[in-house]
């Protein structure tokens, strides 16, 4: 169901438009994120950094870069969390996103 879920939140940040408050939107999917990269399944984990990069992407150019930061900065520790797990792919996936942001 998370995963699932997940899915269909990515598919309408891809087809939202931008009229609304893009600071609210923005805070209010990274705040969904923050939930889920904290979950012990994988596929989940995966889909959430999907999730947040899609979202930095989409908001990132309409945004201050000090409201990204402070957006993201609660995100930093859970990934670098996952920095130390036993699963590479997990490893690999927190890393990768780490750059990115």
């Amino acid at each position: 169901l998370r995963d699932a879920a997940l899915q269909h939140i990515e598919k309408l940040v891809e087809e939202e438009d931008m009229s609304g408050d893009p600071k609210e939107a923005f805070r209010a999917h990274i705040r969904v994120v923050a939930k889920l990269i904290k979950d012990k399944v994988a596929n989940v984990f995966h889909n959430a950094l999907h999730l947040l990069t899609s979202v930095v992407q989409k908001y990132g150019p309409e945004l201050q870069p000090k409201d990204i930061q402070q957006g993201v900065s609660e995100l930093i520790g859970p990934l670098l969390e996952k920095m130390g797990d036993t699963n590479a792919r997990l490893k690999e996936a927190a890393a990768d996103t780490l750059h990115f942001l």
